[in-house]
């Protein structure tokens, strides 16, 4: 093997220094790692816990409320007195309360609030499912890309092998007169562009890991070593799995979350057109209160006793209930019901729409795993043909009666066609695992 050969090969291992040393990733570890770093999974999330915040202030405004009051003044001055006389001199009044109200009836608003937010948390808690699930095909189709480009790293690896054989052996035959220096000049261009092809293969994996890190969010693309599954089973396990849509679509509509998120956006559309109509109703409060105050005019005979003993005997409580009936608020109510009405009219659309693209990722999923699949069974056709046809050319390469020129040009239809079948076995088994989300199994 002649020196550049030896040079490009230690710079492909030379690639992924820290591979030996790091954990091999799995395409559970990737979906793992991305979900747990993944910042609109994150938002998702804080969505979520605002919505809990929501709905609990919802359930708590059944409770009274609760306030106190504290009050000091002074005046300068012409004051009242005790008796209502004014008199110049100072006077300082204190004043201390406490008020509680309850709502005893609100047309039913507290109950229909609660309803609307706790069916929105939910409604958000399928959009945090729906983004985990949305996250976990991205990174299985950036993982399946990493294999695939390992794959044909590998090709170009072998290949270069190859062709630096054959420079040798050209070498032998130009040295012991059996051949002409153009058959080396062949061999030597074939390695070169053989050399040329497993940078780019290098490259594209280097490419691949990168864009696989960044959907990650893992900041050192260069620590992530992938684990090598058994592709070839697993193309035989998902051929036997193809399903048609109808099978599908029925079980998938009651599972897609995006789905389940819509419809619960419609019911709590409807829950708050009842709390817009809430406000026809009358509303009934019971209120309490609790207020008592100290007077001091700054005067030698002024006062009326101790501050402690004016708050015993100045304090009143009272207790009382008000009905609030609704006659005219500038038509605000009636357009308020009927925007709510038109969210609900929105929201149901809305529905309706997310039950048709879950149909039609179902059909396009079965329909593009059914493609690839056949895709995939006629580039193994492609490639046995084309070994045949190498394997013949080889014997009249090894007999002397064809070129190397001629060698290569048959050897690299079979490369051709070998990295064609690659690609599209990794395509049939990303469109396979979509297709397997959609049924409901794991991903990995």
């Amino acid at each position: 093997m002649n020196r550049s050969v030896i040079l490009c090969i230690t710079s492909v291992l030379a690639a992924f220094p820290a591979q030996a040393q790091t954990k091999l990733w799995s395409l559970g570890d990737c979906i793992e790692y991305a979900l747990e770093k993944n910042i609109d999974v994150q938002q998702r999330k804080v969505d979520v816990e605002n919505k809990e915040l929501s709905l609990s202030t919802s359930r708590f405004s059944r409770l009274p409320a609760l306030s106190g009051n504290v009050g000091e003044n002074y005046n300068i001055g012409r004051t009242q007195n005790r008796e209502g006389v004014y008199e110049d001199h100072g006077a300082a009044t204190t004043s201390v309360g406490a008020n509680a109200s309850v709502t005893v009836f609100q047309g039913f608003r507290i109950n229909n609030q609660i309803k609307a937010d706790k069916l929105s948390l939910e409604a958000s808690t399928q959009d945090l499912e729906q983004a985990r699930q949305d996250i976990s095909l991205q990174i299985t189709a950036f993982y399946l890309q990493v294999l695939y480009s390992l794959e044909s790293e590998k090709l170009s690896e072998k290949q270069v092998e190859i062709n630096a054989e054959l420079v040798e052996r050209a070498k032998k035959l130009v040295a012991g007169g059996r051949s002409s220096l153009s058959e080396l000049y062949d061999a030597q261009s074939a390695l070169a562009r053989a050399e040329s092809s497993l940078v780019d293969a290098v490259n594209g994996t280097q490419t691949a890991l990168l864009d696989l890190a960044q959907e990650m969010n893992c900041p050192d693309y260069s620590s992530i070593a992938i684990e090598l599954p058994d592709i070839d089973s697993m193309v035989d396990h998902e051929a036997l799995l193809l399903s048609p849509v109808e099978s599908i679509y029925s079980d998938y509509i009651e599972r897609r979350p995006a789905v389940l998120a819509a419809q619960k956006r419609v019911e709590q559309a409807e829950a708050n057109v009842k709390v817009a109509k809430s406000s026809f109703w009358p509303s009934i409060n019971i209120g309490a209160s609790y207020n008592s105050g100290y007077y001091s005019d700054q005067t030698a005979f002024g006062g009326g006793g101790t501050f402690w003993n004016q708050l015993g005997r100045n304090g009143s409580t009272s207790i009382g209930a008000s009905l609030s009936i609704p006659i005219f608020n500038r038509m605000s109510t009636i357009n308020n019901v009927k925007t709510a009405k038109n969210y609900a009219r929105s929201s149901k659309l809305s529905l309706d729409q997310a039950k048709l693209n879950a149909f039609k990722e179902v059909q396009q999923a079965y329909v593009n795993a059914k493609a690839a699949y056949s895709k995939y069974l006629a580039e193994e056709k492609s490639v046995d043909a084309a070994r045949k046809a190498f394997e013949f050319e080889q014997k009249k390469f090894d007999n002397g009666t064809s070129t190397s020129y001629q060698f290569n040009e048959v050897r690299q239809k079979l490369e051709t066609a070998t990295s064609q079948m690659y690609q599209a076995k990794y395509s049939f088994l990303l469109r396979a695992k979509i297709l397997d989300f959609y049924k409901g199994e794991p991903l990995y």
